[in-house]
């Protein structure tokens, strides 16, 4: 009331269901995009009504991913057959960075933003493409292993859109199993994803075919909001606290020693996954706000 810090965090033990409330001279969250924004809009009081550091009343809007479920599998013909060694044991597969409106000459007419593509090949101990071959027994399972070093597969993630009227509120009814208000999620895809989309599609068939990689299997539709499981954007950060929840050091312009340090800070998806970036921006923010310790201003 005094300080218009928060003092504190209150939690429910998943066993017991007892409450308990934890005190500290910071507060950091970093619960995830949609879960630190639930606290958050669950934490109201006479000062503020529509939840915790949400004066601007932006807190929850602008939820955003990736697209996904656009996916190709192919089968390069002069790999079949080739010995096959650990490629199991890789740490990870191939990514085709954007390439689409990074200046004027790969701008793009129809939509804004970028896609890339998340790749794999060569052979794994699931082979999926077994399902698409005929026969039984040994002769069945020789022509399995003379595919599988030769399988390509590309899945194309792509921007979406920061946009105010996809958002995240408070549900009026529905509670979690400790008796905590869940979110009601409201989120769509528009043109520009749907542009963006045929765009890769099309991307895609033209390096298959450059590539000589016979196309096997093909998805041409997105999956809806969610699936890529990349959500941010619900705490933005920004310059002005009346269009924005946290500065660009993660902390709250209302109440000075909240942090939130997940995806939810995020104005824009890029087209990669945000876990790197979240790492960086959380690293950063702890360094400034031991700083600001020190020196007495939080």
């Amino acid at each position: 009331r005094n300080t218009g810090k928060a003092r504190g965090v209150a939690f429910v033990d998943r066993k017991t269901k007892r409450e308990y409330e934890g005190y500290g001279k910071i507060v950091v969250l970093g619960a995830s995009t949609l879960e630190s924004t639930r606290i958050m809009l669950n934490s109201k009081s006479r000062f503020y009504p529509n939840g915790l550091a949400n004066s601007s009343g932006a807190l929850g809007h602008y939820l955003h991913d990736h697209t996904w479920g656009v996916g190709f599998t192919g089968l390069a013909q002069q790999l079949k057959g080739r010995e096959i060694i650990n490629e199991d044991g890789r740490p990870q597969g191939t990514y085709i960075p954007s390439f689409r409106n990074l200046d004027s000459a790969s701008k793009q007419p129809k939509y804004v933003r970028r896609f890339g593509y998340q790749c794999g090949s060569g052979a794994g101990i699931f082979p999926g493409h077994a399902r698409l071959l005929p026969g039984f027994g040994s002769p069945f399972k020789k022509e399995v292993l003379a595919w599988q070093p030769a399988m390509v597969r590309m899945s194309a993630f792509g921007e979406v859109l920061a946009r105010r009227e996809n958002r995240v509120a408070i549900d009026p009814k529905l509670k979690d199993a400790w008796g905590i208000p869940s979110l009601n999620i409201n989120i769509e895809y528009g043109d520009n994803e749907r542009e963006l989309t045929k765009d890769a599609i099309e991307c895609a068939h033209e390096m298959f075919h450059a590539a000589g990689i016979e196309l096997i299997t093909e998805n041409l539709q997105m999956f809806p909001p969610g699936h890529s499981i990349h959500e941010v954007g619900t705490a933005r950060m920004g310059d002005d606290p009346k269009t924005s929840v946290l500065n660009k050091w993660n902390q709250s312009h209302d109440v000075k020693n909240l942090f939130v340090v997940d995806g939810s800070c995020f104005v824009s998806s890029g087209c990669v996954n945000p876990t790197l970036t979240i790492l960086a921006l959380s690293m950063r923010a702890s360094e400034y706000a031991v700083e600001k310790l020190k020196r007495g201003e939080l």
